[in-house]
């Protein structure tokens, strides 16, 4: 698979980092962001030797923000199948699974610490492309206008319902046999349509997704990730309503995301239950 390498340039204002959770699964590395000149997005996928505070310092504008997908703060010791934040436990209660924070040891909060190191006026915050796609998949089913359009109403409204939250994306990683993975992953993108951050997925490579290896998706699987985030960051950058901080007063963990006023409410019930009375939940894979 040949990859289009956009050119780096000081003007992002949001930049997102899709690791994987591992210091041993270092290839599996994407990085996405805005310009804040043009308003286009671009994404890229990192090799072995590259250094992400190298990335940073070559992108990011003074005050602009980055994004990790990984836990920054919360459990730390691995082996824990049920180490999950108050936080985690909130999301998988409002029907969006994730990985036990204590898979990812102290891995998210190494990386934060060396890219603010390395640009300290900087801010890094954590995000999860999942919940960001969970929202943007729901929001096809309550309008003919694109997801991420839907989000650019300068009101925050109430646009999802109970019904079109049961409709999950694809499982577009998980998928057993590599043509069941083809599939799932264009359908998800879909979601990107239309926008600028599915022009940067689709300007990634020329190879068509359905001549590509099961590792060569899952490496165009990571730079979804990381567009799914910048949809949340680049909200954020720009004040959006929709742009939500998930988090459980007075405990660890604080995840970017997206929701419209309908799913903050139901948020909002979950974290009144919590704070009454802390729920365990099972792991469920993403």
């Amino acid at each position: 698979m040949k990859v289009r390498r956009p050119r780096r340039k000081k003007t992002a204002n949001a930049v997102v980092i899709d690791v994987g959770w591992s210091r041993t699964n270092w290839s599996r590395t994407a990085v996405a962001w805005s310009d804040s000149k043009t308003g286009r997005a671009k994404v890229d996928l990192l090799n072995a030797d590259e250094w992400l505070e190298d990335w940073v310092k070559e992108l990011v504008v003074p005050g602009g923000i980055v994004g990790i997908d990984i836990p920054l703060d919360g459990p730390l010791e691995t082996g824990q199948a049920d180490s999950f934040r108050p936080v985690d436990r909130g999301l998988i209660k409002a029907g969006i699974p994730l990985l036990p924070s204590a898979q990812a040891g102290s891995f998210g909060s190494e990386i934060a610490s060396r890219i603010q190191q390395a640009v300290p006026d900087c801010q890094v915050v954590e995000l999860y492309p999942y919940a960001v796609l969970r929202v943007l998949w729901s929001l096809q089913f309550v309008s003919d206008k694109k997801p991420v359009k839907l989000l650019d109403d300068g009101e925050w409204n109430e646009l999802l319902d109970a019904r079109a939250w049961k409709k999950r994306p694809p499982r577009y990683k998980r998928a057993s046999k590599r043509q069941d993975m083809v599939r799932a992953l264009k359908q998800a993108v879909g979601v990107l349509e239309g926008t600028p951050y599915g022009r940067a997925f689709d300007e990634l490579s020329d190879d068509p997704l359905v001549l590509m290896t099961r590792s060569q998706l899952l490496r165009m699987s990571d730079a979804f990730d990381g567009l799914l985030g910048l949809v949340a960051l680049d909200r954020m950058v720009r004040r959006s309503p929709y742009a939500k901080n998930f988090s459980v007063p007075g405990q660890s963990g604080t995840i970017l995301g997206i929701a419209d006023t309908w799913l903050w409410s139901r948020w909002s019930s979950i974290v009144r239950e919590l704070a009454v009375s802390p729920a365990k939940v099972k792991a469920r894979r993403r």
